[in-house]
């Protein structure tokens, strides 16, 4: 018992547990104001049918979440693929608290909490508006992603920049976002301060960048693939804090009301290399994103995504020995709602990473490629939504240990039926 609330301490869960005791310490004394509670969800049953190599879930290279174990002969899977939960609570007239919990077979950990915060947002008439968050967030970094349980709202796969964030970054913090409201525009500045992202970036670092629409709990642990003896274990769990040293987040945000919308977000966990935790050594990651999104008439809308950042640790504690990665994904998407029931959309993108690792003997992890996905939703109801998709992925790196290099094609096709209530 005492192991187990060690590692619940150690990924977020005291400062998680403190900020909702604050917020219902909070509620207790607005003796004027009711809150108000609402339950969101939604279920996935998906049958996908892939051909490739096998899927990184089951130690391979494979992109996707679905893939055969040994060859390229296509296979399929039907099965329950997420079920979530959230509760959004209006607590007082300026403070309000979300708690998004899921169900995930492939997480390590497979009923979860994903995302939990406090909001503080007092009523402002004015132009300028402050806010607070506190907890465990999704950070703002993609236009696809806002949907319920930070899903995808365009496709079933995300993209590999935001697969990335849903499996190994999330941060467990405090964030404060000053807004500016004029007539035709907001611009927003957000500064945040966060822990428990100590080893955000491992799977990256030796896996590279996959295609999948998973979210890992704060208490999952995320499968590896296979490498030679001394270069990792078999999975990691990125969320965890060994080092007490916080990482800072920056950024911006400007909507126009006719131009559309451009988001930047830059992170650095600061993490410690020299430390070695129960989990393994420590990682330190930074990145920079760049989002942005125009909706035109007809139901036309356009996006376009970049990331740029880098991830690394120095086994023994000594800087001349590196292993990591410097990492690149860059996409676009387009998409068209047909009327109120059918929404169509194709995304192309590029993904690439340098291993900059200096340690004998290593295998050359470079790698580079590129994803296309198209995918037509068409709403049954108001609470039942299906959606065909089809995926490609081209990918060429070093194999483990291996000097020549690797090219790797998979085709996923997916039939998801959601259940929203």
């Amino acid at each position: 018992m005492a192991r187990q609330f060690k590692r619940f301490y150690r990924r977020g869960g005291a400062l998680i547990v403190s900020i909702f005791c604050a917020g219902h310490i909070a509620a207790a004394t607005d003796k004027g104001f009711d809150p108000t509670f609402k339950f969101f969800g939604q279920a996935d049953l998906r049958l996908a049918t892939a051909n490739g190599a096998r899927s990184s879930f089951g130690g391979g290279f494979g992109k996707f979440r679905f893939g055969e174990n040994q060859d390229t002969t296509a296979s399929s899977d039907l099965r329950l693929t997420e079920v979530s939960l959230t509760l959004r609570s209006q607590l007082t007239s300026s403070l309000s608290a979300q708690i998004t919990g899921q169900y995930n077979p492939d997480g390590g950990q497979e009923i979860d909490l994903v995302e939990a915060f406090l909001r503080w947002r007092p009523v402002s008439l004015s132009r300028t508006r402050f806010s607070l968050k506190a907890g465990a967030v999704f950070p703002k970094v993609s236009f696809e992603n806002t949907g319920r349980a930070w899903s995808n709202i365009y496709t079933l796969t995300n993209s590999a920049a935001n697969t990335w964030i849903a499996e190994e970054f999330r941060p467990v913090g405090i964030e404060g976002t000053l807004q500016y409201r004029a007539e035709d525009y907001d611009l927003s500045w957000t500064a945040g301060a966060f822990f428990a992202n100590d080893r955000s970036g491992v799977a990256l670092a030796f896996r590279g960048f996959t295609l999948n629409a998973q979210k890992l709990g704060l208490w999952g642990t995320l499968p590896i693939s296979d490498l030679p003896p001394g270069r990792v274990g078999a999975s990691n769990q990125p969320f965890i804090e060994a080092d007490d040293r916080p990482g800072f987040s920056l950024g911006l945000h400007w909507k126009h009301r006719a131009l559309g919308e451009i988001s930047i977000y830059a992170a650095d966990n600061r993490a410690d290399t020299a430390v070695v935790s129960d989990s393994g050594r420590l990682w330190r990651t930074r990145f920079i994103n760049v989002a942005a999104e125009r909706k035109f008439g007809m139901g036309w809308t356009l996006g376009a995504q970049l990331m740029y950042g880098d991830t690394i640790t120095n086994p023994g504690g000594v800087e001349a020995l590196v292993i990591g990665t410097r990492f690149f994904s860059i996409s676009g998407l387009g998409a068209r709602d047909i009327g109120k029931k059918i929404r169509l959309a194709v995304r192309a993108e590029y993904f690439d990473q340098q291993d900059i690792s200096t340690v004998p003997p290593a295998p050359d992890l470079n790698e580079k490629g590129y994803a296309l996905t198209a995918a037509g939703t068409f709403k049954v109801s108001k609470n039942i939504a299906m959606t065909a998709e089809w995926v490609h992925s081209n990918a060429e790196r070093f194999e483990t240990g291996v000097s020549t290099p690797i090219d790797l094609t998979e085709n996923l096709l997916q039939l998801n039926l959601r259940a929203s209530f």
